[in-house]
């Protein structure tokens, strides 16, 4: 080809798989202003002019991409942070990397000599260094670890939605392009013991922090004695002190239902703690979330105890009894860690 093999301006999304891109005139990839690229099992080689040429491209990973042979630079990046997953670069004439600015890919058992800063007129400064990317990253861990849980498709899918809208809206923000609100949701969780809730909770908070949704992702977690008290206005006080501490996280309040009480007795102030958390999960929404937990009947009743409990809990998810492949499963995969 006489021109770019490969090329997108102002797009959404772009996914290469199990290609060869090789022997072009130009350039192999050449992607600008792209909010989404994934490149995995893909092999780049043998072109005239920089190989892989990123600019202003928000969010980029590769995966298991060969770049070599290359008549000049086998990755050229300007505004773009790259994360290369088991990468390799070899042979290219001009260099591995050709860097317009200080961004640095972020490299996961990626080898890659990073050089000093390339003007677009020709010339470099400083000293060139090899990085290495941290041994972990915490928003692929918690993704990774929500993936593990055999079923759950509901809770996956919703959180790679608001993931995705939540990074399209950071490449619009840094482009000054209006963005839609994102914040993150109230949620209910039904469902036996031991299937899961605390765990995914805990997950979800570090997610949404990492999406910038939450400030700290910290799981605050309560039971009813922790909320209730005995006597008038113990109960506001000691809900007001909750709410105070889940600030910036998540509130998970197991056996929800609880709340309700026991009949219509004026002596049972879990309502209190219903009317004080209620007008919080709304004023303060997206400073933090609260997810409700327990059996499926006894949370369907606790939701209509007080009409404002369903319009403040806009996601329910259910986890059922996790079959023995799932426990198979998670030994096998705590083996191999």
């Amino acid at each position: 080809h006489k021109r770019s093999q490969v090329s997108a301006t102002e797009c959404a999304e772009i996914f290469i798989t199990e290609c060869e891109i090789y022997d072009g005139n130009a350039s192999g990839i050449v992607l600008s202003e792209v909010a989404r690229t994934e490149v995995t099992d893909t092999r780049v080689h043998g072109h005239r002019d920089d190989q892989l040429i990123l600019q202003d491209c928000s969010y980029v990973v590769f995966t298991a991409v060969y770049v070599m042979n290359g008549k000049k630079a086998g990755l050229r990046l300007e505004q773009s942070v790259p994360v290369l997953k088991d990468c390799s670069f070899e042979k290219n004439r001009a260099g591995d990397l050709v860097r317009w600015d200080d961004n640095v890919p972020v490299l996961t058992n990626t080898d890659l000599q990073v050089p000093p800063i390339t003007s677009k007129l020709g010339g470099t400064a400083g000293s060139a260094s090899i990085v290495k990317s941290p041994a972990t990253n915490p928003m692929n861990e918690s993704m990774d670890g929500l993936d593990e849980f055999v079923g759950l498709e509901d809770v996956k899918e919703k959180i790679r939605a608001i993931k995705n809208l939540a990074e399209i809206n950071q490449f619009k923000l840094a482009r000054g392009m209006k963005t839609s609100v994102v914040v993150a949701p109230h949620m209910i969780f039904q469902g036996n013991p031991g299937t899961g809730k605390t765990t995914v909770a805990r997950l979800i908070g570090q997610i949404f922090k990492e999406l910038g949704l939450l400030k700290t992702g910290h799981v605050t977690e309560v039971k009813r004695e922790d909320r209730v008290g005995t006597h008038v206005g113990e109960s506001e006080k000691r809900t007001k002190v909750i709410i105070e501490a889940a600030m910036g996280g998540v509130l998970f309040i197991d056996e929800a239902y609880t709340l309700a009480g026991v009949g219509n007795s004026s002596k049972d102030f879990g309502k209190k703690v219903i009317e004080t958390l209620l007008p919080a999960m709304e004023n303060a929404r997206g400073e933090f979330i609260v997810i409700a937990a327990g059996y499926p009947e006894a949370l369907d009743r606790f939701l209509e105890i007080n009409p404002g409990w369903k319009d403040r809990f806009t996601e329910k998810f259910n986890f059922h009894n996790s079959p023995p492949v799932r426990f198979i499963y998670l030994f096998l995969n705590t083996l191999e860690g």
